[in-house]
């Protein structure tokens, strides 16, 4: 425990200033500047597709913004608090005396993340850290052969962050409780635990589908399973799945990201096999190929290596996650087996996050040539869309909201950005005052959307345009 506690406090202080330092790359970004730009603009935490849970990351800056500190401040503490919040989650698996879970837990922050650490919004890492508590209390509870309504209490808390955090966690929470049970079957203890909290998680969910307002974005990925039979049978020109195998070359995301984790699915099927726990060999084996196979049906639209990096972080999870009951820490022969393993997840991780650094970077510096050369003076921004290289700026839809906060942490005149395609388009918008340009995927926006004035103070005069050379 004192080892793993040494690797969590030096690898959490480690992102953290990293989070720090590079909080404009990782802030300023894509959906981080969407949530950023909304809590300032709104002056209360924002949240979309029902991820209320998303709120936890942003109270400390909504303080901070109420309290009136500098946007550099609260958007580099914004940074480092989606990095603190699984810090205390760590702490409090320790506390329930679960280090295998808080081991786990520090080597999802990293495993599954290149670009995706340039991405501070991160819904599915909160989703996994909500479930790892869970299953750190049922374990405590099971082991201390006690449960009662206050177990269940907080048991439902961790479903509702998950559940509240990303829709993958419907699949997480299931398989945490199976798997459980599957484990300890013959004691009383879980099989109430079991009855309760499966209760509990299957009237939560409903709940949530009840109350929750529709969402374009999760209602297509639910579509997907429409064409299930579709993409099973045409794996190898789906998206998703290419994504994964890299098609089996070195600069692939198998060769960059994942082959750490299937070597560990490995080692978790031999362990079993060896032990001959067949139930939960069955069982894990049929999880993780399920789960992955709903995750490439699911994501199947072509989402960015960013993205799907992020995506494919649950299945990673439930890869590793038996590896915390099959390897006993106690045992002195494992010790530094197992801290070289992570070390070397450690490492390999950092390297890519490293390697992708500079890429990020450079679109941070084309946005900062945007608004400090090209528009100096001017309050709005307008950029022909032939003029932009959408590889080097990495998507482009949200650069409204980055150009007008990147403003703000320089200090400049408030800039917006608008992507056109259509000339005829630009004409005819030239001289508008009354609304707020959104980017081409987001439709020009209504007035009831205008922005809060005392915070982003845009002046009501013409486009600047930056004409091809």
């Amino acid at each position: 425990m004192k080892q793993i506690r040494l690797l969590g406090i030096a690898l959490l202080t480690l992102l953290c200033i990293l989070a720090a330092v590079w909080y404009k790359e990782r802030v300023l970004y894509i959906d981080s500047a969407y949530y950023a730009f909304n809590l300032f603009n709104n002056g209360y935490p924002a949240a979309e597709h029902n991820r209320y849970a998303l709120y936890l990351y942003q109270l400390i800056p909504w303080g901070l913004f109420e309290m009136s500190a500098s946007f550099p401040l609260t958007l580099r503490v914004y940074s480092v608090c989606h990095i603190l919040l699984h810090g205390l989650t760590f702490l409090m698996l320790f506390r329930m005396k679960q280090a295998p879970l808080a081991a786990l837990l520090l080597i999802m922050q990293i495993i599954g993340y290149r670009e995706c650490f340039f991405l501070a919004v991160n819904e599915t890492a909160l989703a996994i850290s909500a479930c790892t508590l869970l299953s750190a209390w049922l374990n405590l509870r099971e082991s201390a052969l006690k449960w009662g309504f206050w177990d269940i209490v907080l048991c439902i808390v961790c479903i509702l962050i998950a559940l509240f955090s990303h829709p993958m966690s419907m699949i997480l929470l299931p398989f945490i409780l199976g798997f459980h049970f599957i484990r300890n079957r013959q004691n009383s203890i879980v099989k109430k635990q079991t009855l309760s909290v499966g209760l509990a998680l299957i009237l939560l969910a409903l709940t949530k589908k009840l109350m929750s307002s529709g969402s374009g974005y999760e209602d297509d990925l639910y579509a997907q399973l429409n064409n299930t039979w579709h993409i099973i049978t045409n794996l190898k020109d789906i998206y998703s799945f290419k994504f994964f195998t890299g098609e089996f070359k070195l600069e692939g995301g198998f060769f960059k990201i994942y082959w750490i984790p299937v070597l560990l699915m490995m080692l978790s099927i031999y362990l079993m096999a060896k032990k001959k726990l067949w139930l939960q060999l069955t069982y894990y084996v049929l999880c993780s190929v399920g789960f992955w196979l709903l995750i490439i049906i699911f994501f199947n639209r072509g989402d960015g290596t960013i993205f799907m990096e992020k995506n494919f972080t649950p299945w990673i999870f439930v890869a590793l996650y038996p590896l915390t009951f099959l390897i006993k820490l106690q045992d002195t022969k494992i010790h530094w087996p197992v801290i070289s393993g992570i070390t070397i997840i450690y490492l390999v991780a950092f390297i890519g996050i490293f390697k992708v650094k500079d890429m990020y970077q450079k679109r941070l510096y084309l946005m900062d040539q945007l608004i400090t050369q090209k528009a100096e003076g001017h309050s709005k921004l307008l950029i022909q869309d032939s003029t932009v290289n959408h590889e080097e700026w990495l998507g482009v839809w949200a650069l409204p909201y980055e150009t007008l906060l990147l403003s703000k942490v320089k200090g400049l005149p408030d800039v917006s950005a608008r992507i056109y395609k259509n000339d005829s388009t630009i004409n005819k918008e030239l001289h508008r005052t009354d609304i707020f340009l959104g980017a081409d995927f987001i439709p020009v926006l209504p007035a009831s959307y205008l922005l809060n004035k005392s915070v982003f103070r845009l002046k009501d005069e013409k486009y600047y345009a930056i004409e091809k050379p």
